[in-house]
């Protein structure tokens, strides 16, 4: 749990937000195992540690969501 530290994407500072490329999620699959967790962010399947795009990585699957670390900070995106 990569938890510590993390923000809601809405609390990142205003020149990362900016920064930030779209972030679609279209699928999100929550396991207790992690090497079952499985997302689609903008029509990609992804699992832990993958990366999105330039400067941004998937960090961690959640119940709620995902964790995503962009250019130092580690934010989090609710699944829709």
């Amino acid at each position: 749990d990569q938890s510590a530290g993390v923000v809601a994407q809405a609390d990142l500072p205003e020149h990362i937000q900016q920064a930030l490329p779209q972030i679609r999620i279209s699928l999100h699959f929550f396991s207790n195992k992690p090497e079952a967790r499985l997302v689609r962010i903008n029509d990609r399947h992804l699992h832990e540690g993958d990366m999105v795009a330039s400067d941004l990585r998937l960090l961690e699957i959640t119940e709620g969501g995902v964790i995503l670390g962009f250019r130092g900070y580690q934010f989090r995106l609710d699944k829709l």
